[in-house]
């Protein structure tokens, strides 16, 4: 540098996590799941001549953390631009002991299993309560055999009969694409929907409360509220109104769909704007059409078929973002479904 007046660093990506320093100053935390905004290097702490930029970085996942990506890594002062690319100095140990080399036992089949759940089936529980899915969306087609497997299996382990299981359907992740009838998302939410039918589950809905930009939304409080609804009427056996209205059947009356649902409570609504969103139409030639709907009872959606469209197939929320806004009485969203005509 020529002188010494502020810089602005530009390094957005770390993987994972990080502190930064400028001349042994520390200058910003970067935590998991989070970019590096441009950060303003203060003047003071800047010399003419050779600056040190040191990163501290950390993977928690794999151990190999990567820092840095090409025309993204760079400091402007005065004007100037000063490409950080290149060739850094690099050591694993100085600050502290080299981290070990991650192999991931953990995907191999059973390794979990034996060892975290094995060891816990001679202790009394209650039930259990399952959030994952995400890892399996891009083999869909498999997860509902697997996962009413591992039911079935987990209670024979624990010999107490039919426990309660709850579990946490895929939220919104991504970008918003629609109509986006390939979903895999959507299709791993439609193979946790069907395992619904084993005694003794619960679902809970979160189609509206993810993050397009986080795999792991920040917002549990609501997905433990809605578990909890859950767990009172599935292991407690309260009669209460637990889930988003559920999809029941669809009758056609010439270009208008009725579709009734049941878990409604008081009645249907609308979390937001005047027409219900998130349905799509499928005709014989695979085509796939944007509808909307309008609320026309208590527990009934009506939707015009447009003029020229034959359909043979309806969706609900089928994307990996849906843009949705029916709920129930609690403001619970309704489940997305798939459903010939």
């Amino acid at each position: 540098m020529t002188s010494v007046g502020e810089a602005t660093l530009t390094f957005p990506f770390i993987d994972q996590m990080a502190y930064i320093y400028v001349n042994g100053i520390q200058v910003h935390y970067k935590n998991w799941g989070e970019p590096v905004p441009d950060l303003t290097i203060p003047a003071d702490i800047l010399r003419k001549g050779q600056n040190v930029l040191t990163i501290r970085a950390i993977n928690t996942w794999n151990n190999r953390p990567a820092i840095g990506r090409k025309d993204q890594m760079y400091l402007t002062q005065n004007g100037k631009k000063i490409s950080l690319e290149g060739t850094w100095t690099y050591s694993n140990d100085i600050v502290e002991p080299q981290l070990p080399l991650v192999e991931f036992h953990n995907m191999k089949p059973g390794f979990m299993f034996n060892a975290m759940i094995a060891p816990l089936t001679n202790y009394a529980i209650k039930g259990a309560i399952w959030y994952q899915g995400e890892g399996n969306a891009g083999r869909h087609e498999e997860y509902r055999e697997l996962f009413s497997a591992m039911i079935t299996n987990w209670r024979v382990r624990w010999n107490i009969g039919d426990f309660p299981f709850l579990f946490v359907q895929l939220a919104n992740f991504m970008e918003r694409k629609e109509p986006q009838p390939e979903s895999n998302w959507a299709f791993l939410r439609e193979a946790q929907r069907q395992t619904l039918e084993l005694p003794a589950t619960g679902m809970a809905t979160i189609i509206d409360i993810g993050e397009a930009e986080d795999i792991h939304p920040r917002n549990k409080k609501d997905v433990g509220e809605r578990l909890w609804l859950q767990a009172k009427k599935v292991a407690f056996g309260e009669k209460i109104l637990a889930s988003g209205p559920v999809f029941q059947e669809v009758k056609q009356d010439g270009n208008v769909l009725t579709l009734t649902y049941a878990e409604v409570g008081e009645g249907l609504k609308l979390s937001a704007g005047d027409e219900v969103k998130g349905f799509i139409l499928e005709d014989a030639e695979g085509q796939f059409e944007v509808v909307t709907g309008v609320i026309s009872g208590e527990d009934e959606v009506k939707i015009t078929i447009p003029e020229g469209i034959v359909p043979i197939g309806i969706r609900y929320a089928w994307a990996d973002n849906p843009e949705v806004n029916l709920v129930n009485e609690l403001n619970l969203p309704a489940v997305p479904f798939k459903a010939d005509l």
